[in-house]
């Protein structure tokens, strides 16, 4: 079990880094396992999803669908974390897990990149699992040191800092169904009527054989 140390990068926010959360178990309610399907409630916030990744890998709530990501013990935040090592190759790993957006939630997750080329390229997706669902992406793109943002038809683009170093990144979808992805701890990209309905997470990397991008600490969170 890991140690919590604290992150190393005060907020990076983005949602939806719950598909990977592919090392839980089906306790329920109140089963506090780590790394698991939590369902416990503190004072503020219910943890509906929780993965660090300190277990095997794939789990019931995921699948591979490219290339050959696994868990290593020297990469997280704080290790183990998912490595998606491309070896020169598209390595993609998809939800069977859905979740609902039609109620409040915050999706976050840790990303590095301690290794990479100018083709780099890493996205999280949520994607539409049903005709009702909505769409949002949060993309790297090393060849044009930007990060590109996306919620159904809404775009922005920043300017990327390949630092090598752990980033929260969160997204949200508040009460009155506006979605917001945020970045070091400040909203980067809103959009109203977020639609409601079920959805699932693809995370996908690819580059030339040394490109590593790291995710952990997959959590969703609902009030």
């Amino acid at each position: 079990m890991k140690a919590r140390t604290g992150l190393r990068f005060l907020a990076l926010s983005a949602s939806l880094a719950i598909c990977f959360g592919c090392n839980d178990d089906d306790g329920g309610a109140n089963s506090g396992t780590s790394g698991g399907l939590l369902g416990e409630t503190d004072a503020i916030l219910f943890v509906e999803f929780l993965d660090d990744f300190s277990g095997p890998f794939p789990g019931p709530h995921c699948e591979i669908r490219n290339g050959n990501p696994f868990i290593s013990p020297n990469v997280g935040n704080d290790p183990p974390g998912l490595a998606l090592l491309t070896f020169g190759h598209k390595v993609r790993v998809r939800s069977t897990l859905t979740f609902s957006g039609s109620e409040p939630l915050t999706l976050s997750f840790d990303l590095a990149n301690p290794e990479w080329e100018c083709d780099s390229r890493f996205k999280f997706r949520l994607k539409k699992a049903d005709l009702g669902a909505g769409e949002a992406s949060f993309e790297i793109r090393i060849d044009r040191d930007e990060i590109r943002l996306r919620i159904e038809g809404s775009y922005a683009e920043f300017d990327y800092l390949s630092d090598g170093l752990y980033h929260p990144v969160t997204f949200t979808i508040d009460a009155d169904r506006t979605a917001t992805w945020w970045i070091d701890g400040k909203a980067r990209l809103s959009r109203t009527d977020f639609p409601a309905g079920e959805v699932e997470i693809e995370m996908e990397a690819t580059g030339d054989p040394v490109t590593k991008f790291v995710v952990d600490n997959v959590k969703l969170t609902r009030p």
